[in-house]
């Protein structure tokens, strides 16, 4: 659990100077969220390569973020970019400015995401004394099973090159980088549930925040937002008329 805790705390600083230092005209709000989605994305892919060379472990799982860095430090250098100071200007001009006009608007829908988030996916996968999983939903106990069966091939049995762990000698054609990071969570000493939780609640809460930022870049109101990512959450369209019924 510890190491999962410092190498989220890594990811997250790399992460957050890759999007500051190389991406601009970014609020404050957006640069948070997109820093989740690329810590988490590109820091498992380099952890991806890097596995396919050393297998997964505690090395190419802390490796593969510090690549990433080492990469995002090159990008900036090839286009005369100095990217721990532009990190370092933007949140200046944050504690300054303020956060994108509307703080408390921001950290009010931030904390009631992660806390509507955090309740879901803590009842996602429940481990019992003896050490069996039993699923929370009718949805996890569905399609988690085959994540938890990905993420397990990964972090217990090395299955690099991915092949299917449900079908011997075939090549793993379904998408399994989100299996793969659940796996170097594993590896770092989290639970199963906890593995496949945990990078959902954050991509979730993170996609919360960007669909509002979207909303507001077409010039819409920011509770015009709230209401789009509740749309999105909840099915997409009127859907969510039936989700009483569905519960």
């Amino acid at each position: 659990m510890t190491f999962g805790l410092v190498d989220y705390a890594i990811v997250a600083l790399l992460g957050a100077g890759a999007v500051t230092g190389l991406i601009s005209g970014l609020t404050a709000a957006e640069r948070i969220a997109l820093t989740v989605v690329v810590a988490i994305c590109a820091g498992s892919v380099f952890t991806f390569l890097l596995a396919l060379l050393f297998q997964i472990n505690l090395l190419t799982v802390l490796g593969g973020p510090a690549l990433m860095g080492a990469a995002a430090v090159a990008i900036g250098r090839w286009r005369h970019i100095d990217i721990v100071e532009a990190w370092l200007v933007h949140w200046r001009n944050v504690r300054h400015r303020g956060f994108d006009g509307a703080p408390w608007h921001w950290l009010a829908v931030t904390a009631i995401a992660s806390v509507g988030f955090v309740f879901l996916f803590a009842h996602a996968i429940i481990e019992q004394p003896d050490g069996t999983l039993n699923a929370g939903y009718a949805t996890v106990w569905a399609d988690w099973q085959q994540h938890l069966t990905t993420a397990s091939s990964f972090a217990i049995s090395q299955n690099l090159p991915p092949q299917n762990p449900l079908m011997s000698g075939t090549p793993l054609l379904y998408p399994f980088m989100s299996g793969f990071h659940s796996a170097e969570l594993m590896v770092l000493g989290l639970g199963p549930g906890a593995a496949l939780a945990l990078p959902d609640m954050a991509l979730c809460v993170a996609i919360v925040i960007l669909v509002i930022s979207l909303a507001m870049r077409l010039r819409a109101r920011f509770a015009v937002g709230i209401l789009a990512a509740i749309l999105v959450f909840l099915g997409g369209s009127l859907g969510f008329t039936r989700i009483a019924a569905d519960a």
